[in-house]
C-alpha cells in the first residue's frame, strides 16, 4: 500500500513538473489572472485559447507599478477571451532583447502567428507583425485604449 501512494505521488510530481517546465500551465483559463510567464512556449500555448495581452517590466520600475492595477482589472474583465501575461525583464532578459523592449512598461496584444513571426493588433484594429508599430509604453494611458485594442482583438 505504501509503494503505491508513492508510486502515485512520483507520478503527480513528474507531471506537475514537466508542465510547468512546458509552459503547459498558462492557458487562457487563468480566471482573470496575471500569468507571469518567463518562456515563449509559454505565449505560444496561451494563443492556441485566444489573443494575448503581453505586458513588460520590472519589479522597480514605478511606471509598472502604477499599470498594475489597470493590468488586473483588464485581466479581471476580460477573463476566459484573453491571456494576460507578464514579464519581468529582469529575470527574462532573454525576452525583453527578443521583443526589443527599452522602456517599460511596454505592452502589446498578440493575436497569433504568421511565417514564423508574431502578429499584433494595432490601435487602428489592423494588425502588423511588426511589434514596433502595436505596442504601447507608459503607464499614462487611459484604459478604454486597451479595451479598444482587446476589443479588435476578441472580434478577429
Amino acid at each position: 500500500m505504501q509503494k503505491n501512494s508513492l508510486r502515485i505521488l512520483s507520478i503527480f510530481t513528474l507531471v506537475f513538473f514537466v508542465m510547468s517546465m512546458s509552459g503547459a500551465a498558462a492557458t487562457s483559463t487563468t480566471g482573470g489572472k496575471v500569468v507571469e510567464t518567463t518562456k515563449l512556449n509559454q505565449i505560444n500555448t496561451a494563443l492556441h485559447h485566444g489573443p494575448v495581452f503581453l505586458r513588460l517590466g520590472a519589479s522597480w520600475c514605478p511606471h509598472c507599478k502604477a499599470f498594475a492595477p489597470t493590468l488586473k482589472e483588464l485581466a479581471k474583465e476580460y477573463a476566459g477571451k484573453v491571456t494576460f501575461m507578464s514579464v519581468d525583464i529582469d529575470r527574462s532578459p532573454t525576452l525583453a532583447r527578443y521583443f526589443g523592449v527599452s522602456v517599460i512598461p511596454d505592452c502589446s496584444v498578440i493575436v497569433g502567428t504568421k511565417n514564423g513571426k508574431y502578429v499584433y493588433m494595432q490601435q487602428n484594429g489592423k494588425t502588423t507583425t511588426i511589434r514596433s508599430s502595436a505596442r504601447i509604453t507608459g503607464d499614462k494611458h487611459s484604459i478604454s485604449l486597451y479595451r479598444k485594442i482587446l476589443n479588435y482583438a476578441i472580434k478577429r
